[in-house]
C-alpha cells in the first residue's frame, strides 16, 4: 500500500490564500512614509507639508529612497518645507525711482533706504569736503526724486585789471558855451585783484574778491563853457534851494544884469551879474572875478543866504526897494 504524505507537508505546499501572510516589504515602507507625511500635515497645519500617495515612487526600494521623493517639489510648482518663504526673502529690493546724479553717471536708488545719506552710502559715493548734496543728506528720499551730487572746489586767482577814471565837470562862464578845457588829464588805476574763485563740477559758478592792490584812478577835472544860468541853476540846487527858488533868483539877475557879466552900472560902479558894489568883492572867491560868471554867481548866492536867507527872500526886497 502506497504511503499517504504527511498533512503537513500538504499543507505546506498548497498556496496560501491569506493575503495577510503575502505583504512585500517595499509597499509596507512606501505606506508608512505616506502616513507620516499625513501626520506632519495634521499637526503643521499647512497643505506646505500635504504629500499624495502618488506623488511617492512605488517602486522605491527602501524607506530612504520614499523619504528622498518626498523632498522633490510637488506637482502644483510649490516648493516643500517653506522653501518658498525662504525664496521671497532673496528677492532683490525693488527700485523706487530715485537716481543719484553724481560725476556724470546716474545711479538708481534701491528700496529701503531712509536718507539722502544712506542713498549714498550704498551707491558708494564719497563726498569732499565743499560738495554739496541736493536734497539735503538727512532728508528722505521722495519716489522719483533725483539726488544731484556737485562737486565743488575752492581756489584763488589773482588778476591784473585796469580801474577807469572818472572825468568831472565844472561850468566855466568865462569859456564859450560848449567849449572844453580839460585842467587835470586822467589816467586809470592799474591793480592786481585775488579773487576766491568757487568751481563746481569744473564749471566756475562764483567768486569773492579777497586782496585788492595797486594804483588808484586818477580824477579828469574839464572846465566846461556853459551859459551862466546854467551854471546858477546848478548851484541853486547844490545849495539845497528848490526850482522856486532859481525862478526868483532868474528875476532879480535879470533885472540887475540880464546875467551879463560884464555888466557895469555907470552911475554907481556896481560889476557883474550879481551887480556887487565894488566890484572888487568878488575877489574873496577868486581872482577871475572880472571874467568868469561862476565866480560872480558863487560871490552872489553867499551874499543872498547871508543878507536875505534865499533868492526869494532877495526878490521880494528888490521889488519893494528896487535894490537888494
Amino acid at each position: 500500500m502506497p504511503s499517504l504524505p504527511r498533512l503537513g507537508a500538504r499543507l505546506a505546499a498548497r498556496p496560501s490564500t491569506d493575503r495577510r501572510a503575502v505583504v512585500d516589504p517595499r509597499s509596507r515602507a512606501v505606506r508608512g512614509v505616506a502616513q507620516g507625511a499625513l501626520l506632519l500635515a495634521i499637526l503643521g497645519g499647512t497643505s506646505a507639508f500635504a504629500v499624495q500617495a502618488g506623488g511617492v515612487d512605488a517602486g522605491a526600494s527602501t524607506p530612504s529612497d520614499a523619504a528622498t521623493a518626498l523632498a522633490a517639489p510637488a506637482a502644483d510648482g510649490r516648493a516643500i518645507f517653506g522653501a518658498e518663504s525662504s525664496r521671497s526673502q532673496d528677492r532683490a529690493p525693488l527700485d523706487t525711482g530715485a537716481t543719484i546724479l553724481v560725476d556724470g553717471e546716474t545711479i538708481p536708488v534701491p528700496a529701503g533706504v531712509a536718507t539722502v545719506a544712506d542713498a549714498l552710502d550704498v551707491a558708494g559715493v564719497i563726498l569732499g569736503h565743499d560738495d554739496e548734496v541736493t536734497p539735503p543728506l538727512v532728508g528722505a528720499v521722495p519716489d522719483g526724486a533725483q539726488i544731484v551730487v556737485s562737486r565743488v572746489e575752492y581756489t584763488e586767482v589773482s588778476e591784473r585789471v585796469e580801474v577807469p577814471f572818472t572825468v568831472s565837470e565844472q561850468p566855466d562862464g568865462s569859456l564859450a558855451v560848449g567849449t572844453r578845457v580839460v585842467d587835470v588829464a586822467g589816467q586809470p588805476g592799474v591793480q592786481s585783484v585775488l579773487y576766491r574763485v568757487k568751481v563746481a563740477d569744473g564749471v566756475e559758478v562764483s567768486r569773492e574778491e579777497i586782496l585788492r592792490s595797486g594804483t588808484d584812478p586818477v580824477t579828469e577835472v574839464v572846465r566846461v563853457g556853459a551859459e551862466p544860468r546854467s551854471i546858477a541853476r546848478a548851484m541853486v540846487a547844490a545849495r539845497g534851494w528848490g526850482e522856486d527858488q532859481f525862478a526868483c533868483l532868474d528875476r532879480l539877475w535879470t533885472k540887475e544884469s540880464n546875467w551879463n557879466p560884464n555888466a557895469q552900472n555907470g552911475s554907481s560902479g556896481a560889476y557883474g551879474i550879481p551887480q556887487a558894489l565894488p566890484g572888487s568883492k568878488m575877489g574873496t572867491v577868486a581872482a577871475d572875478w572880472r571874467t568868469n560868471p561862476a565866480t560872480q554867481i558863487t560871490w552872489g548866492l553867499n551874499y543872498i543866504q547871508g543878507r536875505y536867507g534865499t533868492p526869494c527872500g532877495a526878490w521880494a526886497h528888490s521889488q519893494a526897494v528896487n535894490w537888494y
